[in-house]
């Protein structure tokens, strides 16, 4: 019931209609709170308002797909059986009807029986499209639908009815059509302007809709249809109709590219057609006018749109089969050696002389004054048309052997000439870059000749055996060049006195103290004095001379020690040579927002929920044991401290709400290993934006440092052991600076510190449990590095948890015993005389599922180096052998299997941080680093909402599934106890960077070995679960089951 602020207006629901006017709506109440006023904010900040039953960003493909399943899926009943045929032939008979009486009404005004105008054609350009068109819009929005849609080939199809609606339409082509219009193809597009109806644009829409599912799908089907006669005629007549109808119509740019997308395709393998699409590029296509293609102020023509639909056909023709005729028919018309020729045309004979690895050493510039060679080279650069002449060449040649030896074999004819080579030409402009001194700008050519030779590489072993070998010659020069300069720098140094290792004046006394002082330093002469006897006066004399000659820089880079671990990207130096400078990683830290209702509330995966939810007492079997002391009595201090600090339980019981609707805001960071003094990044940040030709920002300069890697923060790199050496001022200003980056990327200050670093650890473990691609979000950084970014991020979590104790110690403790409460919690729920029928139990498995990741997690930062049997610190620098992860870690297994259950109950397929379009069915996902399973996809899916009835007996034996049903639910859990395992085995708080480097490339190693076994068990060997079988499967389902009220 919505109701106005004077209460007079009462309007129900039912009422209510899309054609209910504004006026009649009550009025909507908004309170505006402003941030500052009245104490600190504390309510959410909503941005962006959101449509309950619409995919959110944060859906998994999966899901986007289930929801358009339950709108869409009546559709399906329309594409069974000869259903699409009548469908397509029902929107082709509305169609037609409606152009016919367009041509009839054309007919009678051209005769002169009628008017100017042409009513039909008015009529037709105002009306909706037909019924049966905007079913075929419906059908298109499931997968399933498009794939069949493809099978019939739909696009042609539509593609023959859209054409046949643009030349109706356009009263040009018609004109064109009487006779009465010949001669119009210079005319610009912009005075043939694009005339268009809403029956048209939506048959442009199902086009590109289907055109996007084309690559995958397309060969299979085509070769099944292409078999049939029918189809055979109807390919054989779309092609020189869509010629015909490129010529007349003037086309927008976003159907030229879906035309060019689809052309190569209408050839449908068919020779004949293939040669007769090979004529018109050559045709159309003039290729000393390839610049125009490329040049933006300059009207089009028709001339000019249709030379351009076809250069796009050739750079995006796509690696298929049935494309490969026409690659072929390209060839021998000569088009291929036409784009090769257009390419070698007035290119210089000698490389360009600003790129010295070209040159071979002691070469001249072949009789040319080296003025003379820029200039050729600056001219050819300018040429209009390289770029597009590059691009259709890669595209042309893309996974054809024969097209790539051909443009191989023209490349050898030019050499063998005289001419310079092809191969070598495209070598020469991917080794030069520009040239801003000498006024020489490549244009993108050079990256342009690279992707080439790598196209022409590509499966072809004879081609890329040559290019191997143009590179390789290149790659042995620079190395050449660069020994060259380290000679000379050496040289010159050693006029300020003799370098380490020289056979300086007192090497010269005798050949017999020659070894003993012909290295360093006065010690190691000394020791000659007492080796070479006699002679050893003579020596030390000439030591004493020799320490006035060398320099003093010398000696102290003698004595200076070889730097290991972490170096700045800047100075290249480390904690060993600067123990006082403070080191940061370069991170990429973006924001992630996941639904409550998707195992996302806060309080329930840190473990609050948990902690609240152990009873007041434990069970009698329990009592005065091990659980109660160590256990049980910490956790219950910890939850009672939590209520006292904050109104926990509300928070709970909100979040648990089936109509919570509230979204966790995270953050998740991931790095490429790249480490920074602060304050050099200070430096050159000041350095970057105050620079006189190209300033840049902060962030745009530190990617370039960080290997071109997108960053957005410097995580400090400290430690009780490793940061001894820097002042508080340095570790507070870095801290600052970070924090300050992660509160304006959440749009607020975090509550705590210690607990986003903890949920930033979770999410990127869960993300390598889950094999997605850590660089997808800033290009670079390895499964290694990450890994190293894990260990360093518990060394911060590790100082913040010590300072917690003193600023906000219920979130100490709370961080602190949450292992300890979850194992409480496990040892009440498996104990004979405690209650599971209850709602105490329900939420006790609810909180022991949500919350063994993190439990997991504080277990290995807060006690893995503490005795479990005496509660004492271990001095040394490994985890201790009787540490409580090695005791208790079938416990935390248990929970994370039931972890996995309840994911899987909630159709959470990822770890909540991949990117999904909020529109689009047509994103593409990164592919995961899992080796693919054959699991059964309905079997798979079993246990998701509404379990089978023969899972109602969970503890029963005789109707329990195998584990293999449920593989896929149990492999990201599965692999994170493997990485907790491995992280348990090496961490200690405070390793040094090597340490840190071993134990990541470890880490690695053993996520690497989950990911690629090959199923279910393999995976729990390579885990190491010693859990048999049936009691895994129990667990799980008893995660599936957390929500319900008995166990």
């Amino acid at each position: 019931i919505f109701s106005s602020g004077g209460g007079e207006t009462m309007i129900t629901a039912r009422n209510i209609s899309s054609d209910t006017p504004l006026s009649a709506l009550p009025p909507m109440v908004v309170t505006y709170r402003l941030a500052g006023v009245d104490g600190e904010a504390t309510e959410e900040i909503v941005s962006t308002l959101e449509d309950p039953e619409a995919p959110s960003s944060s859906t998994s493909p999966e899901e986007c797909e289930r929801q358009m399943e339950k709108e869409y899926g009546l559709t399906r009943l329309v594409t069974e059986g000869r259903g699409i045929s009548i469908l397509l032939r029902s929107v082709e008979s509305n169609v037609f009807d409606s152009l016919r009486r367009i041509r009839r009404d054309d007919v009678s005004r051209l005769s002169g029986r009628s008017g100017g105008s042409n009513p039909s054609r008015e009529c037709f350009q105002q009306s909706p499209p037909c019924s049966a068109l905007l079913l075929l819009r419906h059908c298109t929005q499931l997968a399933s639908n498009r794939k069949k849609l493809l099978e019939a080939q739909a696009p042609t199809f539509l593609l023959r009815l859209l054409l046949d609606v643009l030349n109706s339409l356009d009263e040009a082509s018609a004109r064109v059509a009487a006779g009465l219009g010949e001669g119009e193809e210079n005319v610009p597009v912009d005075e043939a302007h694009a005339i268009t109806n809403p029956t048209a644009d939506l048959l442009q829409e199902l086009i590109e809709t289907l055109a996007s599912d084309i690559s995958p799908e397309l060969e299979t089907a085509l070769a099944s249809s292409a078999e049939v006669e029918e189809d055979a005629e109807e390919a054989a007549s779309t092609l020189p109709l869509l010629l015909s109808s490129l010529r007349t119509i003037y086309l927008g740019p976003p159907m030229r590219k879906v035309i060019a997308k689809l052309l190569p395709f209408l050839t449908y393998g068919q020779t004949l057609l293939s040669r007769e699409l090979a004529a018109n590029f050559v045709t159309h296509v003039n290729i000393d006018a390839l610049g125009e293609v490329e040049s933006s102020g300059k009207p089009a023509t028709r001339a000019s749109v249709l030379m351009d639909t076809f250069v796009q056909a050739a750079i995006s023709i796509p690696p298929s089969g049935v494309c490969n005729s026409l690659r072929s028919e390209l060839k021998s018309c000569g088009f291929v050696d036409q784009l090769v020729s257009f390419i070698l045309k007035d290119i210089p004979q000698s490389p360009p002389t600003w790129s010295a690895a070209l040159w071979a050493k002691g070469a001249d510039f072949g009789g040319m004054k080296k003025d003379a060679i820029e200039k050729i080279w600056r001219s050819y650069f300018l040429r209009s048309g390289l770029q597009t002449a590059f691009k259709m060449l890669a595209g042309l040649c893309n996974g054809h052997e024969e097209t790539q030896s051909a443009i191989a074999n023209a490349g050898a004819r030019k050499s063998a000439k005289g001419d310079v080579a092809f191969l070598t030409a495209c070598h020469w402009m991917e080794s030069t870059s520009d040239n801003s001194s000498l006024a020489i700008e490549t244009k993108g050519v050079g990256i342009l000749a690279e992707t080439l030779l790598d196209e022409l590489s590509s499966g072809n072993e004879k081609v890329a055996k040559k290019v191997k070998g143009l590179r390789k010659e290149t790659r042995n020069r620079k190395k050449e060049i660069a020994q060259e300069s380290r000679s000379k720098t050496l040289v010159s140094m050693r006029s300020f006195g003799p370098m380490a290792g020289d056979r300086g004046p007192y090497a010269a006394e005798s050949d017999s103290n020659q070894s003993a002082v012909g290295l360093v330093g006065s010690v190691a002469r000394r020791a000659a004095s007492f080796l070479t006897g006699p002679t050893a006066p003579r020596a030390s004399k000439s030591a004493k001379k020799s320490d006035k000659t060398k320099p003093s820089w010398m000696e102290e880079m003698e004595a200076m020690e070889d730097e290991t671990g972490l170096t700045c990207a800047i100075c290249q130096e480390g904690r060993t040579l600067q123990p006082s400078e403070l080191l940061g990683l370069y991170t990429f830290v973006k924001k992630v927002t996941i639904p409550c209702s998707k195992g996302g509330g806060r309080t329930h995966i840190d473990g609050s929920a948990l902690l609240v939810s152990l009873p007041r007492s434990l069970p009698a079997s329990l009592v005065n044991t091990n659980v109660d002391h160590e256990w049980f009595r910490p956790a219950r201090i910890a939850a009672d401290t939590l209520r006292e600090s904050t109104d926990v339980d509300a928070v709970v019981a909100s979040e648990t709400s089936s109509a919570n609707r509230r979204m966790t805001t995270l953050v998740t960071t991931v790095s490429a290993g790249n480490a920074i003094h602060c304050s050099c990044h200070s430096k050159a940040r000041a350095a970057d934006r105050n620079h006189s030709r190209a300033p840049k920002s902060e962030w745009e300069g530190a990617s370039l440092r960080n290997s071109r890697v997108q960053c957005n923060s410097i995580l400090p790199l400290v430690s009780s052991k490793n940061s001894k050496d820097v002042s508080l001022m340095a570790v507070d200003i870095a801290m600052t600076e970070h924090q300050n980056v992660i509160a304006n990327i959440l749009g607020q200050k975090p509550r705590s510190d210690l607990w986003l670093v903890l949920h930033d650890v979770r999410m990127l473990l869960l993300r390598m449990s889950y094999g997605e691609a850590l660089n997808a979000d800033c290009g670079g950084g390895s499964l290694s590095s990450n890994a190293s970014l894990v260990m360093y991020q518990l060394f911060l979590a590790d100082m913040l948890a010590k300072s917690a104790e003193h600023e906000a110690p219920h979130t100490a403790q709370h961080a602190r015993f949450l292992s300890s409460g979850f194992l409480a919690a496990t040892n009440i729920i498996r104990s004979n005389d405690f209650d599971t029928s209850g709602s105490t139990a329900s939420a006790l498995m609810r909180g022991i599922a949500d919350a063994a990741p993190m439990a997991s997690l504080c277990c290995i930062l807060f006690s893995n180096n503490v005795d479990e049997e005496s509660d004492e610190p271990e001095k040394g620098d490994s985890p201790h052998p009787r540490r409580r992860w090695v005791s208790q870690k079938e416990e935390f297994l248990r929970g994370l299997i039931a972890c996995a259950g309840r994911r899987h109950s909630l159709n959470v397929h990822d770890s909540g941080c991949v990117n999904a379009s909020r529109n689009s069915r047509f994103s593409r996902v990164r592919s995961r680093s899992f080796t693919e399973w054959d699991v059964d996809e309905e079997t798979a899916s079993r246990g998701a909402g509404v379990p089978p009835s023969r899972r109602k007996s969970i503890l029963g034996k005789r109707g329990l599934p195998q584990i293999d049903e449920y593989a896929k639910a149990l492999r990201p859990m599965i692999t994170l106890y493997a990485i907790f395992e491995q992280l348990s085995s090496d961490f200690v708080v405070g390793m040094n960077d090597e340490a840190v480097e071993a134990s990541a490339s470890r880490l690695a190693e053993v996520v690497a070995g989950c990911q690629k076994s090959k199923d279910i068990h393999e995976l729990l060997v390579s885990a190491k679960v010693t859990l048999d079988h049936e009691e895994i499967v129990d667990y799980l389902q008893k995660g599936m089951h957390s929500d319900s009220t008995s166990l």
